[in-house]
């Protein structure tokens, strides 16, 4: 399991609904699904960053997600366990709410 990637800001797209950060490690560019407002707490290109990763591996792909913390990582693993609760949805989640704010909303049991 790749817990972090540290390595130069090559480029971000932004898709209809993904953001894909690419990130140079040592002469290798690694493809990166970020949650949308993590772009604004990149550096620019040509800078180095620090990324904590999920990978996911399905039958048909293999999907490396980015967090700006390990808490938000660790919190994206834990509502993907949840039955019916998949990638995109958590990142929906996380990215709308923030780390606080959705641990307060579970929680709280608001929702």
């Amino acid at each position: 399991m790749i817990s972090y990637l540290k390595g130069t800001v090559a480029d971000i797209t932004k898709g209809s609904n993904r953001v894909i950060l690419t990130l140079e490690v040592n002469q290798i560019g690694y493809e990166i699904q970020i949650l949308p407002r993590v772009t604004g707490q990149l550096p620019p290109t040509g800078e180095i960053a620090q990324i904590f990763t999920h990978q996911q591996v399905k039958e048909d792909q293999i999907v490396l997600y980015g967090f700006g913390s390990a808490a938000e990582r660790d919190l994206f693993r834990q509502l993907t366990s949840v039955s019916g609760v998949g990638a995109q949805l958590a990142i929906a989640l996380l990215d709308t709410l923030g780390l606080h704010d959705l641990v307060q909303a579970i929680v709280g049991g608001n929702t």
